[in-house]
């Protein structure tokens, strides 16, 4: 009797629903502990996908500091906190601002070469200490006379002077200047004022510059740079200045 309910239980598979219960418990086990693990590798991509700025700032400065032209390069063994990253990301370097003063100087030196009327009195320089770079360009390479219509000859630099400002993130002032003879037609002011402006509105519309980074000006004859007396003179005061202010040479 007892044997043969013994049978009749193996019989119904009261052994195999063991099996399978254990079986069923070791699966849930197993989808339990992928999922969690799932779970632990999305919360981990989503952490990575948040934008660090401190991590962005210093990426970008190793980008562009490989070109020589931005400070801030993420290096393991610079102990810089965070805020002189963020200030230094957007600094260049003189190295990177020598690069582009000596790109800018062979453009003058162009000019130059070709002799053109008013290359010799083209000016460039870059005051390292203070950050600035000041271009003087004379009236003759730049205009006809008694006009602000300028000559595509300069084009190319006042495209690189562009370039240095769009660069540096830095500010462009631009003034006219005249000698102390009237032109015919329109006073000193006005041509003064007028040749700053359309080469500043040059500058601006060529280095794509946010508003505001430029601004123009006319001084009339009221700033000679010499004596107004001889040719030589009334050449070398009629000109347009541009002087670009970058962040290299501004205090934090």
């Amino acid at each position: 009797m007892g044997s043969r309910k013994k049978k009749k239980w193996d019989d119904d598979g009261g052994g195999g629903n063991d099996a399978a219960d254990a079986a069923a418990d070791g699966f849930r086990t197993m989808f339990v502990t992928l999922s969690m693990i799932l779970l632990a590798f999305f919360i981990l991509l989503n952490s990575m996908a948040v934008i660090d700025n401190k991590k962005k700032l210093e990426a970008l400065g190793s980008l562009f500091g490989s070109f020589g032209l931005m400070t801030g390069a993420n290096n393991s063994e610079s102990s810089q906190d965070t805020s002189n990253t963020i200030r230094d990301a957007s600094v260049i370097t003189k190295q990177g601002m020598m690069k582009l003063f000596r790109e800018a100087q062979e453009q003058v030196d162009m000019l130059v070469s070709r002799n053109l009327p008013g290359s010799a009195e083209t000016e460039l320089t870059f005051d390292e200490s203070k950050g600035e770079i000041k271009v003087i360009l004379s009236d003759q390479l730049l205009f006809p006379p008694g006009r602000a219509i300028i000559s595509p000859r300069l084009f190319a630099l006042l495209d690189k002077i562009a370039q240095i400002a769009e660069k540096t993130s830095g500010t462009v002032k631009v003034t006219g200047h005249t000698d102390d003879r009237q032109s015919s037609g329109i006073s000193n002011w006005e041509l003064s004022i007028q040749r700053g402006a359309i080469v500043a509105r040059h500058i601006e519309a060529a280095g794509h510059l946010r508003s505001g980074m430029v601004s123009a000006g006319g001084a009339a004859h009221h700033q000679p740079r010499t004596d107004n007396s001889t040719v030589e003179g009334r050449n070398s005061n009629r000109r347009v200045e541009i002087l670009i202010s970058t962040k290299s040479g501004r205090s934090s």
